[in-house]
């Protein structure tokens, strides 16, 4: 109901979605322009396709979390590509929420090894490059708050070969317990 909330969190979808921001300004015309050119300005490829799809992730009265789904495809490559954005905003003041929102101070590393059970009790011990000549676990950076807890979202090829797709783990409120922090959020 508050217009300059709406306006600021207009502005921060249109920038994920855009790629505006570090350095990179772009406004959503040039955007739209860019994606309707037939060819690319570097001739590595003929044509491109691009796709831009948001879902709601979860809402409530207090955040909302919504993807942002991007897919390309470049003529006479072998697949397309796709990437997973992800907003989480505090619907009272339009900030992004970051995980030092919910999370409690120094959580990293008990995040970290929380995480890494759950991914191996989720998607099995087959799939994933950290299980390979001792490569470390890393949770990515993508994350969506629900009120039931948080989903982190792996990138394709982020922790495993293309066939792996694009993993997620899902960490409760109740698998978090003493990480959460008290917040507006996850309770």
């Amino acid at each position: 109901k508050d217009a300059e909330v709406a306006q600021k969190i207009n502005v921060l979808i249109e920038k994920v979605i855009t790629g505006a921001g570090g350095g990179k300004e772009k406004s959503y015309k040039q955007f739209m322009a860019d994606i309707k050119t037939p060819s690319n300005e570097d001739g590595d490829i003929e044509y491109m396709q691009d796709s831009y799809t948001c879902r709601l992730a979860d809402s409530s009265n207090t955040f909302l979390s919504m993807y942002i789904f991007s897919e390309y495809y470049g003529f006479g490559a072998a697949h397309g590509q796709h990437g997973i954005s992800v907003i989480n905003i505090d619907l009272k003041t339009g900030n992004q929420l970051k995980l030092k929102d919910v999370l409690v101070d120094n959580y990293k590393s008990a995040l970290k090894a929380l995480g890494k059970r759950k991914f191996l009790e989720q998607n099995g011990n087959d799939e994933g490059w950290f299980l390979e000549d001792g490569q470390p676990f890393e949770l990515p950076e993508v994350f969506s708050i629900t009120r039931k807890g948080i989903t982190f979202t792996y990138q394709v090829y982020e922790i495993g070969p293309y066939a792996a797709g694009a993993p997620e783990v899902f960490l409760s409120i109740k698998d978090l317990g003493s990480l959460l922090k008290v917040n507006p959020y996850l309770k």
